[in-house]
């Protein structure tokens, strides 16, 4: 199902985690394999900022996520 909402919405992360977690069944599961696959995709400034700022610990995560992305390049 994850793959099946990324693949419906490719270019809009939040259409895509949307329809994820709109759904009947595991939609906590889903939204999150669902918006790794996003984000793997489109990278984390696709993410919607308003998601962002009500986050918890946002700037240490993009901090984090930052140098993962290096290690990998």
């Amino acid at each position: 199902m994850a793959l099946y909402c990324a693949l419906k919405e490719p270019e809009d992360f939040e259409k895509a985690l949307l329809l994820a977690v709109n759904h009947d069944g595991n939609s906590g599961g889903v939204g999150a394999i669902c918006g790794n696959i996003m984000g793997a995709y489109l990278g984390s400034l696709e993410i919607p900022f308003r998601w962002l700022e009500k986050l918890e610990l946002a700037e240490l995560l993009s901090i984090g996520g930052d140098r993962l992305l290096e290690v990998v390049k």
